[in-house]
Parts: C-alpha cells; sequence; structure tokens
C-alpha cells in the first residue's frame, strides 16, 4: 500500500473521529440521553433486515442456529441464588436427574475489537486463580442468543473450568478461583438490539444494551475494556479482514462508511447510529467502533465506576506487567512473582507488542 496514500486515509479518519467526539461529548450530551429519533417518529424498517444470517441447519455442539425470532430473554433468567463459598457467581440447579453446579463469569473482557484483547486474555488465564476458558463462545450475549442458541449453550461453554477448577476449594473450605467472558464483541455490537424482547416497543434507542444484559446475569460483574488509537484499529481491523488491499480500496470503504454515518446523524442519535446496522454497510471500515465515548457509556450508564477498568494498548505496549498488576488488582486475586512476569514474558517472545492486535 502507498504509504503517501495509506497517511492521508489514517489523517482524514482520525480528523473525522475527533470531530465526532467533540461534537457529541460537548455540545450534543442532550441528543445521546438515550432521547428518541431528532424528527421524533419511529423509523420505517424491515426488520427482516436485522435478522441474523445463518446456513440451513448450521450446527454447534448439540444445538441448531436458526433464524427464527426466538431469542432468549436474560432478563427472565434470574435472579440466581449465588453460593457464598464461592467467589466466582455459581448457584446449583437440577437439569434432568442429576443437580449440576452452574456458573457464569466472573467478569468480562469487552475490548474493543483489535485492541490487544486476545493477547491480554491468554496473559490473564494463565494466572492460577483465574480457569482458563477459550476466549471465545460465539458471541453468546450480543450475537448467536438471536440464533436460537439457549442459554444452557452458554453455561455449558464453562462447564468444564466448573468441574475441574471451580470446586477446587482452598484449606477453609472455600472456593477462590473464576471464569471469564472474552467476547470484545460485547463492547461494540449491539446491532440485533431491535430484536431483543426489552426493545420491542421502540425503534428509537435501544432501551437495553449488552451491558445491561451482563447486569441482569451479574450485578456485580467486572468489566475490562482495552483500547487502542481508533484509527490504529480501524487500519488494523481492514488489514485483518480485507482481502486485497490497496490505499485506494481502504480510503474509498472508510469515505463511505464515514458517509453513511454522517448521513445517520443528521436525524438520529450518537447512540442509535452507533447500535444501528444498515443493510449497506460494510463489515470493514466500521468508523464507529472508534467512539468509545458511546460504547463505554453504556457500561459506565449501568454499572458503578469501582467495577470497570479502562486500559490503554498503547501503555501495555510500553509497560504489560503494570496492566497485568492493574488488572489482577482489580479482580482481587492475588498479585504473583517477578518469576511469574519473567515466565509469562518468554511464553509470548514470539508475540511483538507493537503488532499485536487481536
Amino acid at each position: 500500500m502507498d504509504k503517501a496514500a495509506q497517511m492521508f486515509g489514517k489523517i482524514a479518519c482520525f480528523l473525522f473521529l475527533v470531530a465526532i467526539f467533540i461534537i457529541g461529548k460537548y455540545t450534543g450530551e442532550n441528543k445521546t440521553k438515550y432521547s428518541s429519533n431528532l424528527n421524533g417518529a419511529a423509523d420505517s424498517v424491515n426488520i427482516s433486515d436485522y435478522m441474523p444470517a445463518v446456513e440451513e441447519k448450521e450446527t454447534l455442539g448439540n444445538y441448531t442456529l436458526t433464524t427464527s425470532t426466538t431469542v432468549v430473554n436474560l432478563r427472565n433468567l434470574g435472579p440466581f441464588d449465588f453460593l457464598p463459598n464461592h467467589k466466582n457467581p455459581c448457584w446449583r440447579r437440577i437439569e434432568s436427574i442429576k443437580t449440576l453446579k452452574r456458573c457464569i463469569p466472573y467478569f468480562y473482557l469487552i475490548g474493543c475489537e483489535k485492541c490487544g484483547s486476545s493477547d491480554l486474555w491468554y496473559r490473564l488465564v494463565q494466572h492460577p486463580e483465574i480457569a482458563a476458558t477459550d476466549k471465545e463462545n460465539f458471541h453468546w450475549i450480543s450475537k448467536t442468543r438471536f440464533h436460537g442458541l439457549p442459554f444452557e449453550f452458554y453455561l455449558d461453554w464453562f462447564q468444564a473450568a466448573v468441574e475441574g477448577n471451580i470446586s477446587k476449594t482452598d484449606s477453609k473450605g472455600y472456593h477462590p478461583m473464576i471464569i471469564g467472558d472474552g467476547n470484545p464483541s460485547m463492547n461494540t455490537y449491539n446491532e440485533y438490539w431491535m430484536l431483543d424482547p426489552a426493545n420491542h416497543d421502540t425503534f428509537l434507542e435501544p432501551h437495553f444494551t449488552n451491558a445491561d444484559n451482563i447486569y441482569f446475569l451479574n450485578p456485580k460483574a467486572k468489566i475490562i475494556a482495552i483500547l487502542r488509537e481508533p484509527v490504529e484499529r480501524l487500519f488494523s481491523e481492514y488489514n485483518y479482514f480485507a482481502r486485497n488491499q490497496t490505499s485506494a480500496k481502504f480510503h474509498g470503504v472508510v469515505s463511505k462508511m464515514k458517509d453513511l454515518f454522517e448521513e445517520c446523524r443528521r436525524t438520529h442519535t450518537d447512540r442509535y447510529c452507533v447500535n444501528t446496522k444498515k443493510p449497506e454497510q460494510s463489515s470493514i471500515g466500521q468508523i464507529w467502533k472508534g467512539l468509545y465515548y458511546v460504547h463505554l457509556g453504556e457500561f459506565y450508564r449501568v454499572f458503578p465506576k469501582e467495577q470497570i477498568l479502562v486500559l490503554k494498548l498503547d501503555d501495555c505496549k510500553i509497560n504489560y506487567d503494570e496492566c497485568l498488576h492493574r488488572t489482577f488488582k482489580f479482580l482481587e486475586i492475588s498479585p504473583v512473582t517477578e518469576e511469574f512476569y519473567k515466565a509469562l514474558n518468554t511464553n509470548y517472545t514470539v508475540k511483538k507488542y507493537e503488532t499485536i492486535s487481536g
């Protein structure tokens, strides 16, 4: 890709994002506080445009994905009777003819995408008090519960860790280990909000987003976000997903997405435009993912600030040990020794900090 053209595209995108941030934060605060369409009327929308597209008879384990409108309503699942001798939120329930211990995550690593969340996740799960699970669980909260996947699918994802690690006790009979959910889509992906039963009475803005749904599962959940300079994030995403990249294609995609977003903002709130996908939108060049003040605003709206930790990828590149130390302290788990950090860094020598963008 031509360096001059590439730099021009980055500069143009950066100036656009700065302008959006300033307008949204300082001149449009009232417009983003969950108000209605600025014209005061609901959109005329085709719900089929918002339905998940899946292959016929596509399956995940024992479950079949569908395109039906059956959606798991998280607000109907609890409250859960969490076990008092467990640090992680767990409870017992009868399934079929046996009683199972079921658990949901103690913490959520919400991303954002291409901001280093994968690297952070695989470092965290090496801590002796965090039970290792796969980072991605098919985006159940933000996506696949709209495909008809039941709550049991989500619970099954953690079951091996529950039986193998969460069940362990210390000398006092306490269960100290925790599990997490590492899907970065929970931060920026609320595109099916019109299908959520909690939002059935409006097409103006979502009443409930992923932040609310996590809160309904566990109001004491700890939220971790790792962010990246938004233009660098956008360019990394483009390089990751696009094929046959050229500077002209990158510029064209970003320009088109910028125009679509600006058109939406003429008649809608930032909150609506960030969370609502239009059929003509591309899966790459999504500049609105970099509007962190909108995405994180959902979590600060729902959770106390003490339950949210925000890290910057640039800081972690300089001193990853400090990022891990802050995160372990936030999760209220034991600090680790210098030998732990040395071994951890040795395991990651093949990954250079400056190239990590997962």
